[in-house]
């Protein structure tokens, strides 16, 4: 599970998201399939920049590193849940 935006609904502030999503990952079986494809990942970028390299996020990484790690998990066993709000439409 992972979220994305803030709780903020004060809109004339520079960092207040206008969404809030949360996503979850189901998959049948243990965690460890997806704590591999994120392993495999996150070695072949720290190969390619030959550093070490921290926490993989998605709003950092290039293109190419998503795309690696979303094909990976497109061909496992899994369902993806997306909640999308638009805080607009949200009466506080």
């Amino acid at each position: 599970m992972d979220e994305s935006g803030d709780f903020g609904f004060e809109f004339g502030k520079k960092k207040t998201s206008d969404y809030f999503i949360i996503t979850v990952l189901f998959i049948d079986g243990s965690k460890r399939i997806i704590e591999k494809m994120v392993k495999k990942t996150h070695s072949e970028l720290a190969k390619k920049i030959k550093r070490k390299v921290g926490i993989l996020h998605a709003a950092h990484e290039k293109h190419i590193t998503r795309y690696r790690l979303l094909g990976r998990v497109a061909k496992c066993q899994c369902k993806v849940m997306t909640i999308y709000l638009n805080k607009h439409n949200v009466f506080t």
